[in-house]
Formats: C-alpha cells, structure tokens, sequence
C-alpha cells in the first residue's frame, strides 16, 4: 500500500530534474511494480511514474544499463506474457527512446524489444506503432549509405539520392510490400542505361518480382 502511494505521489507532483536524478536508483522498484497486479491500479501508477523519472536523459542511460531492469521490462513487454497490460511497458520503450539515444537504442534492440515491439504493432497495442519507429531509427539509410559507400557509385558522379536507396533495397533482397516498391521497376526502366555501367550489381530476379 505504501509503495503504491509513494508510487503515485511521483507519478502526479511535478519534480525537478535534479530531484528525479537523485531518486533515478528507484527505478528498478518501480519495474517490479508494474508486474504486480494488485492492487488495482498499481501497474499503471508504476508505470506514469517510471516515465517521469525517464524524461531525464541520465536516467534512461542508468535504466537500460541495468541488465534486471531491462530484462523484466522485456518480460513485460512479451507479447506471450500476461502479467500486464502491453500498453504499460510499450509506454516505458517509448519514453527510453523520447531522447533518440543510439546507445539506448542498441541496448533495447540487443535485449529483444524490436520483435516483441513489431508484434505488439501489429496487434495494435496503445503506443506500439510510434514506439517501434523509434526503435527503428536510422537502419534503413545507414543500409542506404554503406551500399553507396561499397558500390562506388559516389565516384560515377550519381547522386545517393537517386541511385543508392533503390539500388540498396533491391539488391538486398527487402521483402517489402510488392505494391509500395512497385515504383522501383518504373525507376529502374528509365535509368537502365546507365545502371548496367555501375559498380553495384543489379539483381534482376528480385526487380522482376516487381513489374
């Protein structure tokens, strides 16, 4: 009852930054909290709490740096596990990553919460979607700009715009929806000319797949 009270003060008052700093060392507590369910109530107050704390930037860096605390926030986030509410630990994610931090974000994807996150999308947990492209971050262009790096193209005079992110993904195999890449076959009609002197090569089985 006192964890719960204690719980919800914080959750409510507004604290200063320094303040939530000196208090960060609780947050484990809280995680533990939010796989209690009773009483009632309890999960989401441990939950708003453990957000307040996180929109300190030291305090997500010290959360994810915690290998129990990531490790029952993982559990929590299972799409297998019932022990509460998805909405609850998806909120948690999405406050980690508020800051964009790459270390938070590999620390996160090392733990496992891009697949957990990527099913509760698609179930469309509260959250999940905003929180999954967060997680994503930058995989795409950093894709985008070793494949233009390694091809060379850089040196043909082509620019990565235009060139490199259709050559990456098709060469790369994306299984991606055939009907939002179906503009790559058109880009790849106009602009096979030039391609066939490129560095990188074209696979033509995969461009196929899309006309």
């Amino acid at each position: 009852m006192l964890q719960h009270v204690s719980a919800s003060l914080l959750a409510k008052l507004s604290i200063s930054d320094d303040n939530k700093r000196a208090i960060g060392g609780r947050m484990g507590s809280l995680v533990k909290l939010m796989e209690s369910s009773k009483p009632d109530g309890l999960q989401e107050v441990a939950t708003n709490a453990l957000v307040s704390l996180l929109s300190v930037k030291s305090n997500r860096k010290y959360l994810v740096r915690d290998e129990k605390c990531v490790m029952r926030l993982m559990l929590l986030l299972d799409p297998k596990s019932e022990v509460t509410s998805k909405k609850f630990p998806v909120a948690v994610v999405a406050a980690i990553m508020s800051g964009r931090s790459q270390s938070c974000r590999k620390m996160l994807m090392a733990a496992g919460a891009y697949g957990h996150m990527r099913i509760l999308a698609e179930k469309e947990v509260v959250g999940a979607k905003k929180a999954l492209q967060k997680l994503s971050g930058n995989r795409l262009k950093s894709i985008f700009t070793r494949t233009w790096r390694e091809s060379g193209l850089h040196t043909r005079g082509f620019q990565l715009a235009s060139v490199a992110a259709p050559l990456a993904l098709l060469s790369l195999r994306l299984h991606f929806c055939r009907q939002d890449f179906r503009f790559m076959a058109t880009w790849y009609e106009v602009h096979e000319e030039k391609l066939r002197s490129c560095l990188l090569p074209i696979d033509r089985e995969v461009i196929s797949s899309f006309c």
